[in-house]
Parts: structure tokens; C-alpha cells; sequence
């Protein structure tokens, strides 16, 4: 289930006036509802979204892009979850260390 809004970072001042986009999505358990917080970044910067209310999306798949300037984002999940971050040989996260896209760098349990 999704519902949709708009997008962050010059910290305060970028969150509160740049676009941002917000998608709520409802994950297996052990995560459950999180929330995808898309940030167009520039004044001239936009949040495009791919889906709409009531879509199921799969792993992967494009939720929406930003355009013109930088962009972030932050996904927000519920303290119950707890994250343990690691790479996919169950090793620790290490800064300054190259990991491709897709790579599992955590996984997700109930507190």
C-alpha cells in the first residue's frame, strides 16, 4: 500500500522549503510500515513518482526519480525494527569501503 507527498538537505532550512516526496509502503514483517522520504535538493529541483496509492511494488522496482540538482533521501522505519548492518558475507560495514548497488548491507529483525 502507498500513499504519496514531497522532498531535503541544507538541513533545516532544505527540508522545509525544497520539494519532497513521501512514500509510505507496507513491508513484510519484520519491518512493516516504512516511510521513503524523497528530497529535491535545488530550487528548481523535482520529486516524479512512478506510483501511486494502492500499487504493491517489488524489490528493485523504480518508486520515482528527482530532477534538476542534487537530491537525497531518508527512510524512516518503526524502533521496533532493529537493523543490523552488515555486507552480504555477514561481515561488518566498512567506511570508505566501495559497495555496488543492491548489496545487502543490513538486515531487519523485531526488537
Amino acid at each position: 500500500m502507498l500513499c504519496c507527498l514531497m522532498k531535503a538537505p541544507l538541513r533545516p532550512w532544505l527540508t522545509v522549503s525544497a520539494t519532497r516526496a513521501l512514500i509510505f509502503i507496507e513491508a513484510d514483517e519484520p519491518v512493516g510500515l516504512i516511510c521513503f522520504n524523497g528530497v529535491g535538493m535545488a530550487e528548481v529541483s523535482t520529486c516524479a513518482l512512478s506510483v501511486n496509492d494502492n500499487d504493491t511494488v517489488v524489490k528493485g522496482q523504480e518508486i520515482g526519480m528527482c530532477h534538476f540538482g542534487g537530491s537525497s533521501h531518508v527512510l524512516i522505519i518503526s524502533p521496533q525494527v532493529k537493523i543490523r548492518f552488515e555486507d552480504i558475507d555477514d561481515q561488518p560495514i566498512t567506511p570508505g569501503r566501495h559497495y555496488w548497488v543492491n548489496t545487502i548491507i543490513g538486515r531487519a529483525t523485531k526488537n
